[in-house]
């Protein structure tokens, strides 16, 4: 296997393992999709792609941020589900950030 091929093999697989790929760059948000295959999207702010994937923040039941801009959301009420916030930059410094939240309750 060539090496290029090999290290997107081994970031797929961090994704699918639990462990999320801070650093990869996306093409746009059906590739995030792809990476989360369990999880749901609840929430989209922005749309700046192709975006790198710069941090991430974690929740049970619910979830609060605050974006690049100051603007602060939260996603309460989802009892039993874990949440992730997921935030993208691209080149510009453009942000977009997906919120997601497991497919299952656990």
């Amino acid at each position: 296997m060539r090496r290029s091929a090999w290290i997107v093999a081994a970031v797929v697989g961090l994704a699918s393992c639990g462990r999320d790929p801070v650093g990869r760059t996306y093409p746009g948000k059906g590739a995030v999709e792809q990476d989360y295959p369990g999880w749901a999207v609840v929430g989209t702010f922005g749309n700046a792609w192709p975006a790198t994937l710069r941090k991430v923040e974690e929740g049970q039941g619910s979830i609060s941020f605050t974006r690049k801009d100051g603007s602060r959301h939260a996603y309460p009420g989802f009892d039993g589900y874990r949440m992730k916030a997921l935030f993208f930059e691209n080149a510009s410094g453009a942000e977009t950030v997906l919120v997601l939240r497991s497919r299952d309750k656990e």
